[in-house]
């Protein structure tokens, strides 16, 4: 039998880094700051407490479960969508620092916490994981595609594969515009990419990190229907209230 010793070797030392960094710069909350896991378990009791069954099913929206003054008179190309919770503390500063600060590992966590919450929602639905793309800008200022973290967090849960079918066409901010604006600056704004045939007929789970109005996570749907998918839902970490 052959044994890679090389590669235990390396292992180890992979292991025997981490366990020092830990001692010299111990993992913090991502929110209260205090020591221990990436979300401690007081911030995670504050996640939970934003109940899905009173949230609206068309765009995740906190407390829209009878009528959503968010997208009442919205129609979205995705059929549903959901949040871990609103864009707030714990979940807001999670996001600023996986995105923002490189805090990788938060990444994988949240998209684990998706992938359970979509299990609760969705059951056994959906063929594939994908995500929202970020712009060569974004690209490069952070140093990885946060949004593939993300979304390969949520596909190791699941248990369903991960594919990038979308690219950014043009450069938009989208951060100062209303809804309408944001319709508007968001058409034309990606591309399919070759392997836009694995759509067809597939039930796709788009990742993103947080939604506003919906107007990327609307059009990449479109875009995704034209394709031939035969239908799109929508999951995030935050959603904007």
């Amino acid at each position: 039998m052959f044994y890679d010793y090389g590669a235990y070797f390396r292992v180890g030392v992979c292991l025997l880094f981490e366990n020092l960094l830990e001692i010299i710069a111990p993992t913090r909350c991502s929110s209260c700051n205090d020591f221990g896991p990436l979300l401690c378990d007081v911030c995670l009791r504050k996640i939970h407490r934003y109940a899905s069954q009173f949230s609206c099913q068309k765009c995740g929206a906190p407390y829209g479960e009878l009528v959503c003054t968010e997208c009442w008179d919205e129609a979205f190309n995705f059929s549903r969508a959901l949040a871990l919770g609103p864009f707030e503390p714990p979940l807001s500063r999670a996001v600023v620092t996986f995105k923002d600060k490189n805090e990788r590992r938060l990444g994988q966590y949240l998209g684990g916490l998706i992938g359970a919450k979509i299990c609760c929602s969705f059951g056994a639905w959906g063929d594939v994981i994908t995500w929202v793309p970020p712009s060569k800008g974004a690209l490069r200022r952070r140093g990885f595609d946060h949004g593939k973290v993300l979304a390969q967090g949520v596909a190791d849960t699941l248990g369903l594969p991960l594919e990038s079918f979308c690219a950014h066409q043009k450069r938009f901010d989208l951060r100062k515009l209303n809804k309408q604006e944001r319709k508007i600056a968001i058409e034309g704004g990606f591309s399919l990419k070759g392997n836009a045939q694995h759509i067809y007929a597939k039930d796709i789970v788009l990742i993103d990190d947080v939604m506003t109005t919906g107007a990327t996570l609307n059009e990449i749907a479109r875009m995704f229907l034209g394709a031939g998918a035969q239908e799109v839902r929508v999951a995030v970490v935050a959603r904007t209230w």
